[in-house]
């Protein structure tokens, strides 16, 4: 208990800022080919949203979690933190929206539901470079070849392509100013840092790990099954 304080004291002086979770768990996973949505399958006897929820309900760089999904799902989620619910939109944008709109925190963290291994870590060093730049994002450098097909088939450079996770951080005024101009705009992105480039800012990439991966097809499951048991 007393450590726990002493944390929180040292948090107030030293960081300055509330910080939001949003943690998107309202796609229907048409890929995964389940009649149940992926993030609420099993990994390890655990539904698979749960891993990411009760690390950030451990982190104490949090201060409140926004849950986008189905008002069905709501009994699934407890905890002593602020904890609020947002319903899921047509597409991610709008989900992360409409979690947006219920945040109170100076910088506002948002994961996928079906990233259960993130480290808390790497999302740590995350929102400390949102608070320098503004916003960021986990990442990883591609290692594959990449090549880009119209037609004709052209091999895309890897040498500064990376590969963009999640926990995104974007610091809140901005993200709503951001957002503003994608909705009035009729923008369509597909992650938060799309979101403040077609705004016009430009945020910054912090190296992830390679463990970090997205639930989408059941091969992924059984990946992440076995990189569970090596962390």
């Amino acid at each position: 208990m007393f450590e726990k304080a002493w944390f929180f004291f040292l948090k107030s002086v030293i960081t300055f800022s509330m910080n939001s979770a949003i943690l998107l768990a309202g796609g229907i996973g048409s890929r995964f080919g389940s009649s149940t949505p992926k993030q609420f399958v099993s990994l390890k006897g655990k539904l698979l949203i749960l891993h990411s929820f009760e690390k950030l309900v451990k982190s104490l760089y949090i201060d409140e979690i926004i849950i986008v999904c189905q008002k069905k799902y709501e009994k699934l989620f407890e905890c002593e933190k602020i904890l609020k619910f947002a319903r899921p939109g047509q597409e991610r944008q709008q989900s992360v929206y409409n979690g947006l709109k219920l945040a109170t925190g100076d910088y506002v963290v948002v994961h996928d539901g079906a990233r259960p291994l993130f480290s808390l870590k790497s999302m740590e060093k995350a929102i400390e470079a949102a608070k320098q730049n503004g916003a960021s994002a986990l990442a990883v450098p591609v290692t594959s070849t990449i090549k880009k097909w119209d037609r004709s088939i052209k091999t895309v450079p890897r040498k500064n392509l990376w590969e963009i996770q999640t926990p995104q951080v974007v610091r809140r005024s901005l993200f709503i100013k951001a957002f503003q101009f994608v909705i009035q705009n009729k923008v369509v992105v597909t992650d938060d840092l799309s979101v403040v480039e077609a705004f016009g800012h430009q945020p910054t990439l912090v190296e992830g790990n390679d463990e970090n991966i997205k639930i989408t097809r059941p091969i992924d499951l059984k990946v992440a099954g076995a990189l569970y048991d090596s962390l």
